[in-house]
């Protein structure tokens, strides 16, 4: 079966999950290739075609102007019916094949709407589009908040203060809309929380939706001897360890003061003494000045650039907090618990899907600063062999739901079943506890 995959990039989140994929496909006997702009990883089977345009330079630079003066960044909106100028029979050429599936990742920037039904006009494939946020949704961005527009027409869209009327969000979603009327199509979601807004879509209500949690790479996200990773990254052995990260630190979905919060109530509550707690965090923008008055110890370790760094990180760490409070992933918590590290986090994107309150870690209800708080305290001052259990329980469940020939062979039943007109799909790779 050949799989070409759309994405804009190969790294960061959204691309680091479209590679992690591709990779898994190919490791399950698939013959999956990915068309990017840009690509880091320098692998075969994949192909960069920003040298091939023309329009590339120009339209990154009109589009990072347009975020700065139109959009609002808390959506962190994008300009979705822009594309790079290149013919979809030109970007397959490039590929060498023509596909059977095409799975459209994170496209923004690089492929307008139009152009997937291009590619499969060409191709004849169905498409699957892998959310990863909500963009594919919506007219434009890629967390509503609490905006419902992507339940109607995208109309009065909040993210901005002003669009171009060829560009405006409700024109992008009447696109989509006539886009999903032609296509043979279905949806993967990463998370629960991303499952049910896709079903709450107007767009893809009435079509095959699927969950599908992230896969991560269990040799490379592994418990291993806390003592010899808090040495390779220059921890003190004595300390309890919180880990906190984002791609950004300063965005407000993050939730750093909500976390900051929770932290605050911890020393408040006198549960655990400051002088044995280590916060580690990774990221851009480290923005930690309110940890200075609360008594914690904190190391930065700025953007995480490869795998084993990161995975060394959550192998030192006692408990990974993640207090995003809107959120399709992180995918910090899949790594994070294929790595044994329990995870505390508000009741938000992947986290209902892979927290087990006691068992792999702790939820809190969304905003409750005072039960992130407590979660991270009971973990802590739960004896050795409690947190020895929950490392051996988070790891056994991301295993039963993260691990990659689980994700690979879901996509792959998936593709089957599109490929074979069935009207009904079962709900392939979800594991209920």
């Amino acid at each position: 079966m050949k799989v070409l995959h759309l994405s804009t990039v190969d790294h960061g989140g959204a691309g680091t999950a479209a590679l992690r994929l591709h990779r898994n496909l190919l490791g399950l006997g698939l013959d999956s290739r990915m068309l990017v702009l840009e690509s880091r990883s320098q692998e075969p089977h994949i192909y960069p075609i920003a040298g091939l345009s023309r329009t590339f330079p120009l339209t990154r630079l009109a589009s990072k102007v347009y975020a700065k003066l139109a959009t609002r960044s808390d959506y962190c909106y994008h300009l979705q019916g822009v594309s790079i100028g290149i013919s979809a029979r030109e970007l397959l050429n490039r590929t060498g094949f023509n596909p059977d599936v095409i799975v459209v990742h994170a496209t923004s920037h690089f492929i307008a709407p139009s152009d997937v039904l291009d590619f499969h006009r060409i191709s004849a494939a169905p498409v699957v589009w892998h959310l990863l946020d909500m963009a594919t949704l919506t007219g434009g961005c890629h967390y509503a908040w609490d905006c419902n527009g992507f339940e109607h027409q995208c109309e009065s869209c909040p993210a901005l203060r002003w669009a171009p009327g060829g560009l405006a969000p409700e024109r992008i979603w009447r696109e989509k809309h006539r886009l999903m009327e032609s296509l043979p199509t279905a949806v993967v979601a990463a998370s629960s929380h991303l499952y049910a807004q896709a079903h709450r879509s107007s767009l893809f209500k009435d079509k095959k939706i699927e969950k599908i949690l992230l896969g991560v790479d269990p040799k490379v996200f592994k418990p291993g001897p806390k003592d010899a990773a808090r040495r390779s990254l220059g921890f003190p052995l004595d300390k309890k360890i919180l880990f906190f990260g984002a791609q950004s630190l300063k965005e407000r979905r993050k939730g750093m003061s909500y976390m900051f919060a929770a932290l605050e109530k911890l020393a408040a509550s006198h549960s655990v003494r400051m002088q044995d707690i280590l916060l580690v965090t990774a990221g851009h923008q480290s923005a930690l000045a309110p940890l200075d008055v609360m008594g914690f110890s904190h190391q930065h370790l700025g953007f995480l650039h490869g795998e084993a760094r990161l995975a060394l990180a959550y192998r030192a760490a006692d408990v990974f907090i993640s207090s995003s409070v809107e959120e399709s992933g992180p995918m910090m918590i899949n790594e994070s618990m294929m790595s044994g590290t329990p995870v505390v986090a508000f009741e938000m994107g992947v986290a209902s899907d892979l927290i087990v309150p006691g068992l792999t870690g702790e939820i809190a209800k969304l905003y409750d600063t005072s039960a992130l708080a407590e979660g991270v305290g009971r973990i802590l001052n739960a004896s050795d062999d409690v947190r020895l259990s929950m490392s051996k329980s988070a790891r056994a469940y991301a295993l039963s739901l993260c691990d990659p020939v689980v994700q690979a062979a879901s996509f792959s039943r998936l593709f089957a079943t599109l490929l074979s007109g069935r009207s009904e799909i079962e709900n392939v790779g979800h594991i209920t506890p």
